[in-house]
């Protein structure tokens, strides 16, 4: 460097004017291509910090809905049945486990009542034959199957390196399994079911057969064929051969992951700690495009967010969020918000709040902090919805779970007004 500048400074003082003119263009030229070089980094600099802020929000979006079983294969490769639907409650199957001394499941019902269902209550119903009919006893106990699906996936995501986001299923709480209490001995002689019939009473109306939820998310059983890399140090890298067309969750249940990228040609590969695996299995969560709903009783629930930049550099710096207008803010994000108005943000102790609504934790999966749930003040959020409808404290209870990860010190609770 110092060499140059001496060149330089000898050099210069011999140029003719010509030469003196033409080193000055060139000087000028230089310099100009290099601001205009420095402020398209700049550019993009500044494009990759606000898209790294923005892109947070949306790391883990998917839609879910309820459908009649009847129209599931509406939505084949488009939206996908959580559990297996398929002869769960086969009479020869409860039969079966009625004379083995099972525990007996005779359906599953979807409970359109935003009030808790009694699990205590009896009601009455009756099993036919043949030439008989008798009477039986049965209860509705809370279905979790769809919630220890669910629970599935977020365990699987932290093993492959994503960010959860709740999920908008404002309905898992409100399946419920039949389940029999007792039936009148001549049922235990009987060689065929041909019908069950039962009496919810008042609840009747209340009570829909024949429904599961679907969500854009796909279980992929068996990926094969792949051919393992040694990359160092225990690490094995393969080529899964599944294309960039979503999200993809490895259900990493006897390896280890170290890392997740794709090639050239857009195919994901997986670097893990085996090199004679011979089949994955994955989740792939369906990019969000527009989903057709065939004259379907529910909507599609979302969990996706609008990107902002505050919203994610509070994300990506864990800022504590200290005002009443930032709640609004992070409210008018969530798409799953739309038709509910914030009035007002309380806090009480516990023993000082009489609560007025059913609010449930849709993450009641995740890891809790340290402190002690019992003794966490609540943090109260006011609402005003401007729709009467099915599930509507479902889909608010995915709203306080939201805000339930911006304020682990609190226990949230969301009311309507």
């Amino acid at each position: 460097m110092e060499h140059l500048k001496k060149i330089i400074k000898e050099e210069v003082p011999k140029l003719t004017e010509l030469e003196m003119s033409l080193f000055k263009d060139s000087i000028e030229n230089m310099f100009n291509n290099l601001i205009e070089s420095i402020s398209q980094k700049h550019e993009r600099i500044e494009e990759n910090i606000k898209n790294s802020f923005e892109g947070l929000d949306n790391s883990f979006s998917f839609y879910s809905t309820i459908v009649s079983v009847n129209e599931i294969n509406y939505y084949d490769g488009i939206l996908f049945p959580l559990i297996d639907e398929k002869n769960r409650y086969d009479f020869d199957k409860i039969l079966k486990n009625i004379k083995d001394n099972n525990e007996i499941k005779l359906g599953k019902i979807l409970y359109c009542e935003e009030k808790l269902c009694d699990e205590e209550r009896e009601f009455q119903g009756k099993i036919f034959s043949e030439n008989q009919s008798f009477k039986i006893g049965f209860k509705l106990i809370r279905f979790d199957g769809y919630r220890e699906e669910v629970k599935k996936l977020y365990n699987y995501s932290k093993n492959n390196f994503f960010s959860w986001t709740t999920p908008n299923m404002p309905f898992l709480n409100s399946f419920f399994e039949i389940e029999l209490s007792y039936a009148d001995e001549e049922v235990y002689k009987i060689e065929q079911i041909k019908n069950i019939t039962f009496d919810f009473e008042e609840l009747e109306e209340k009570i829909k057969f024949n429904f599961c939820p679907l969500w854009s998310i796909e279980k992929i059983h068996k990926i094969t064929s792949m051919d393992a890399i040694w990359i160092g140090e225990n690490k094995y890298r393969y080529k899964t051969g599944i294309n960039n067309f979503g999200k993809t969750i490895f259900i990493n249940n006897n390896y280890k992951i170290h890392g997740l990228d794709y090639d050239e040609k857009n195919i994901l590969e997986i670097t893990i700690d085996k090199s004679n695996l011979k089949e994955l299995s994955c989740y792939i969560i369906k990019k969000n495009n527009e989903i057709p709903i065939k004259n379907n009783i529910y909507p599609l629930w979302k969990n996706n967010k609008k990107a902002t930049f505050i919203s994610g550099f509070n994300n990506r710096f864990n800022q504590r969020i200290r005002s009443l207008g930032e709640i609004r803010r992070i409210l008018l994000t969530m798409e799953g918000a739309k038709g509910f108005n914030l009035v007002e943000v309380k806090v009480f102790s516990q023993r000082d709040y009489e609560n007025k609504t059913s609010t449930f934790e849709i993450n009641s999966f995740v890891e809790k902090d340290i402190r002690n749930e019992e003794t966490k003040e609540l943090m109260i959020f006011s609402f005003e919805c401007n729709e009467i409808k099915e599930f509507l404290l479902g889909e608010l209870s995915y709203i306080i779970s939201e805000f339930q990860i911006y304020f682990p010190e609190y226990r949230c609770v969301g009311e309507l007004i």
